[in-house]
């Protein structure tokens, strides 16, 4: 992910991984050595990693066993939002089809 700097230019955000490797699940920071922990279920690394995530308003990166990406999720300050017009509720539609007044 970039993110604009208050230089006004883009620095990439740092993300945490969920990763399975041999028979352990481990949360891995980019630009970091070592791992943050390791857990024999992914739902311990999750759970460890989401509040690393949230503390530090980074993105969660969630690996499948196959190292194919499985979830993404951004706790920082995201550059491109959703469209506020997909949030809205859908209109009221009567019996014929027709929006209800």
């Amino acid at each position: 992910m970039l993110l604009l700097n208050s230089e006004r230019r883009y620095i990439m955000a740092k993300n945490i991984h969920v990763v399975h490797t041999k028979d352990i699940w481990k949360v891995k920071q980019d630009n970091v050595k070592r791992s943050s922990g390791n857990f024999e279920t992914q739902k311990e690394a999750i759970e460890l990693s989401r509040k690393i995530a949230i503390n530090n308003g980074e993105e969660l990166v969630i690996h499948r066993k196959d190292n194919v990406i499985r979830e993404k999720h951004s706790y920082g300050n995201d550059p491109f939002p959703p469209d506020k017009c997909f949030l809205t509720p859908k209109p009221l539609l009567n019996r014929m089809g027709f929006f209800a007044i």
